[in-house]
């Protein structure tokens, strides 16, 4: 199974994983960066949203995240 590259776009308790590989992400992530999300800086490869999401959140336990994200 092919491997996908998610980001995470999170607001309060709210983490919505987006595979890059979408055709329509870009739109998705500008929708959620309008409604308040900020994107993590942490990224993923895997197989599904729910692999993704599995994953983000045990490594979020053991990753420092910065406390600002600056989009350029």
């Amino acid at each position: 199974m092919n491997k996908h590259r998610f980001v995470f776009l999170v607001k309060k308790e709210t983490v919505v994983p987006q595979s890059l590989d979408e055709a329509d992400a870009g739109e998705i992530i500008r929708t959620l960066l309008l409604q308040n999300f900020s994107v993590s800086d942490l990224h993923i490869m895997a197989e599904s949203n729910k692999v993704a999401l599995e994953n983000f959140k045990r490594m979020n336990k053991l990753y420092t995240r910065a406390k600002e994200v600056v989009i350029c």
